[in-house]
């Protein structure tokens, strides 16, 4: 069978190539439209009796469980009454945004109309220390607890309830009373990593392709085998990002890595094919049999590979973890649709390059 579509390859190059790169354009627009699926409460599996209580909890008494705590480092000498004045108004102000249900501080135990530097002064050792988690030790900085309305594990609404925060202390950080203004806490961390992971994707992908590149430059000793493997290759990425939209399967936080592992996994069938197409070549066989004996030999190994590969991560997509199941998925179909662009796509572009360059060794 391999033999045979080895020879429907050869005879129709162009039109292969010309279908794959129509299809991997399709993928390619669709790989825009791919929702990523930030929401970190979605990841979790719902079928578990805590996140189940969790919710049962938030639906009864009506209180939001993942609104955690964003907490507002701010450095200022706290003796300076000019610092305890702006302080002070910074907790009315962020009292005032719609997203917050509650900003605590160190003037919420502090008496109405005293002065911030006048109660800290009058507070004794022992009381002070009941005060350690809004106030430093050298009363050099203080801590600020804003509480969100919604659910901080939601990305929207995350992401909203920052920016409203970033936009008041904005007029705070250019006083002269405030040395500093930093923001710390769980929904800061998870925005950071949110932002971050995407720029991360992109300089992961970025060296494993000069990688790839590189070894096969060296290990096959011309310019266009690590071509045809990696245009082979990105062809099956396409493919596989157009699969996933149609599927309903968004790219996680934790599928995000499934194109550096596609690109190490899926180039390894290419590398197979043109390997023992050069050794075919160099036996004086012509281009046609020598595609045909590739894929007849190399493609039942190639195949029975892909397949132990496919099987453990189909199993890995039967994990109760939501996350880690999408990543199993995107990896089966993307395995899959690697061992499909290399028995086809590879085929074509070797029998193109073959019939342009007539013996030159490039």
């Amino acid at each position: 069978m391999l033999g045979k579509i080895s020879g429907l390859m050869v005879r129709y190059a162009y039109i292969v190539i010309i279908l794959a790169i129509l299809l991997a354009g399709v993928g390619g627009y669709f790989m825009t439209k791919l929702e990523a699926e930030v929401e970190y409460e979605k990841m979790l599996p719902q079928e578990l009796e805590s996140i189940q209580t969790m919710n049962e909890i938030e639906e009864l008494f009506g209180v939001n469980l993942g609104a955690m705590p964003v907490i507002v480092l701010v450095k200022a000498n706290l003796l300076a009454p000019g610092a305890g004045v702006e302080i002070q108004a910074m907790c009315n102000d962020l009292k005032g945004v719609d997203e917050i249900a509650s900003a605590n501080s160190i003037f919420d135990f502090a008496p109405e109309g005293v002065p911030l530097p006048l109660f800290l002064s009058q507070t004794q050792e022992a009381d002070r220390a009941k005060l350690s988690s809004f106030i430093s030790q050298d009363l050099q900085a203080t801590l600020i607890y804003c509480q969100s309305q919604e659910s901080v594990m939601s990305s929207s609404a995350r992401t909203h309830f920052i920016e409203q925060m970033d936009t008041v202390l904005q007029q705070y950080h250019q006083s002269e009373n405030i040395a500093e203004i930093k923001l710390a806490g769980m929904p800061i961390m998870l925005n950071e990593i949110s932002e971050a992971l995407p720029a991360q994707q992109t300089q992961l992908t970025i060296w494993t392709l000069i990688g790839i590149v590189v070894v096969l430059a060296f290990g096959f000793r011309r310019l266009t085998a690590p071509i045809i493997a990696l245009f082979t290759i990105g062809i099956a990425l396409a493919w596989t990002m157009g699969a996933l939209y149609f599927l309903g399967i968004p790219i996680t936080i934790v599928s995000i890595a499934v194109i550096p592992l596609l690109l190490g996994l899926g180039i390894d069938y290419s590398v197979y094919y043109l390997r023992r197409f050069d050794e075919e070549r160099a036996k004086g066989a012509p281009v046609e049999r020598a595609i045909e004996t590739s894929l007849r030999t190399t493609g039942s190994a190639v195949l029975i590979a892909s397949l132990t590969t496919m099987v453990a991560f189909g199993v890995i997509a039967f994990s109760w973890f939501t996350a880690l199941r999408d990543l199993g998925l995107a990896l089966l179909i993307g395995i899959f649709l690697c061992v499909m662009a290399a028995s086809t796509v590879l085929p074509a572009l070797v029998t193109i390059r073959e019939r342009f360059l007539r013996g030159k060794r490039l």
